[in-house]
């Protein structure tokens, strides 16, 4: 099996670094996080956001939006992130939304 070059790898990875930039849409990823306390991680300039899958619905859908906040708001502080998730998790959860199952 013959290894690819330096410069050919990071010829990929920049071609591929420059699709994952232009995609306009958000690719959300579940899986177990195992960093202490931490519950999800947004990739700015990605729209990835990664959520660990052992959250309740209210804790996903807080994270989610957080998450999502700091990649439609990248200048902003954890602060003003942390208080718009809050406004927004507690708004949408009064108003009954939540998590629809992907067979539905």
């Amino acid at each position: 099996m013959q290894r690819k070059s330096t410069k050919k790898l990071l010829a990929e990875y920049s071609a591929l670094n420059k699709q994952l930039k232009k995609r306009k849409h958000i690719i959300v990823l579940e899986e177990e996080l195992k960093l202490d306390g931490l519950r999800g991680l947004a990739y700015v300039g990605w729209n990835i956001v990664k959520l660990d899958k052992n959250m309740g619905e209210k804790e996903r859908l807080g994270t989610l939006l957080h998450e999502v906040a700091h990649l439609c708001f990248p200048k902003a502080t954890e602060n003003q992130i942390l208080k718009a998730e809050k406004k927004m998790v507690n708004c949408l959860w009064k108003q009954g939304y939540r998590r629809v199952n992907k067979g539905e």
